[in-house]
Order: C-alpha cells, then structure tokens, then sequence
C-alpha cells in the first residue's frame, strides 16, 4: 500500500488536517482504526496537586484532568476535562475536544 493511499485509509478514522506523521504514527493510527472498540471509551483520571503564592499568600490547589477517546461523528476524538480546588476556595473547570490526529496523538500519552 503506497503511502497516500494509507493515509487516505486513515482519514476515515482520524482528521489528519495537514498534519505530518511518523511511520510509528501511522501504524499507531492504523492500529486504533481497526481494533475501535479497544480504544473507543478508554479513559484515565490523574490527580495532581502542588503549592503557589499569590497576593494573599500560599495556597494549596488539587485538580483532576481526564483524558477519554470518543467516537466523534465516526472518527476519533479525545475530550479532556479539568477541574481543580485550591485550599482558599477558588475552584474551576473546563472541557476540551481535540479532533485533530496530531492534537490527539500528543495527548495519548496520558491514556498510559
């Protein structure tokens, strides 16, 4: 299979946009494209915590992202969430969805 048609293989599953791939890339890619139902769903929750000052003083802030592969319209995506709590009662959150290939295979690390 010469390179473009893989790559347009591929781009039935992931958003390639002009993104440029290693040859690990696309057989990780290849990989998730046929065997969907091992990735799709997978998810994982890292917990931090650390110590910063600000005006008022130190603070302690402890947060949650979560990373989970989805199914988006048929093709892949990653949506992280992210909350955190500091010790002085600031908290937030937010949401993510990557749909670019490279977005998401620079974050899939995190799913390990």
């Amino acid at each position: 299979m010469s390179k473009n048609e893989r790559r347009e293989k591929i781009s039935q599953f992931f958003d390639l946009g002009k993104g440029r791939f290693t040859s690990d890339e696309y057989d990780l890619m290849e990989r998730m494209a046929y065997n969907k139902d091992e990735y799709v769903g997978k998810s994982k929750t890292k917990s931090y915590s650390y110590d910063g000052y600000s005006s008022e003083g130190k603070y302690t802030r402890k947060g949650e992202t979560k990373y989970t592969l989805l199914d988006n319209d048929g093709k892949y995506g990653l949506k992280v969430d992210e909350s955190y709590k500091d010790d002085d009662g600031y908290k937030g959150e937010s949401s993510t969805l990557y749909s670019l290939a490279r977005d998401i295979l620079n974050n899939l690390f995190n799913l390990d």
